[in-house]
This record gives structure tokens, C-alpha cells and sequence, in this order.
């Protein structure tokens, strides 16, 4: 697989998806915390991006919950 830009921010959204699993599993993001893509960025070293990407991919996992109008 050719390396790009786009493989680069799936394989780092997946690692922050995983990051994100790892705290609420840990209880570090409890049930009804807000995830901040700003904060989460910060904390992470990264752009806001591939957090609102690994935010997608906990969703589909049933994770987290988008409220519309409101974030997550």
C-alpha cells in the first residue's frame, strides 16, 4: 500500500479511536462527559480532524452518542 496523506490520518484516527476506547473504558471519560475536539487535540498533539474521525468511528461502534446541535 502506497504511503499518503490519507492512509497517514485513517491509520492516526484509528489510534486516537483506540486512545478514546482506552479512557472510557478506564473511566478517565465518564457516561454524559462532552468530548471537546479542541481539548481532545490539545491533549492529543494533533489537528482537529482525525479526532472528529476517530469521534465518527466510536459512534458507529455505539460508543459515544452525537446529540444533534449539541456535539458529542
Amino acid at each position: 500500500m502506497e504511503f499518503n496523506k490519507e492512509n497517514h490520518e485513517q491509520g492516526l484516527s484509528l489510534a486516537i479511536a483506540e486512545e478514546l476506547k482506552r479512557l472510557i473504558y478506564s473511566g478517565e471519560i465518564l457516561p454524559g462527559d462532552r468530548l471537546n475536539e479542541v481539548n481532545l487535540a490539545a491533549r492529543m498533539g494533533t489537528s482537529r480532524g482525525p479526532i472528529r474521525e476517530a469521534i465518527r468511528i466510536l459512534t458507529g461502534l455505539g460508543l459515544v452518542t452525537a446529540v444533534p446541535n449539541r456535539g458529542v
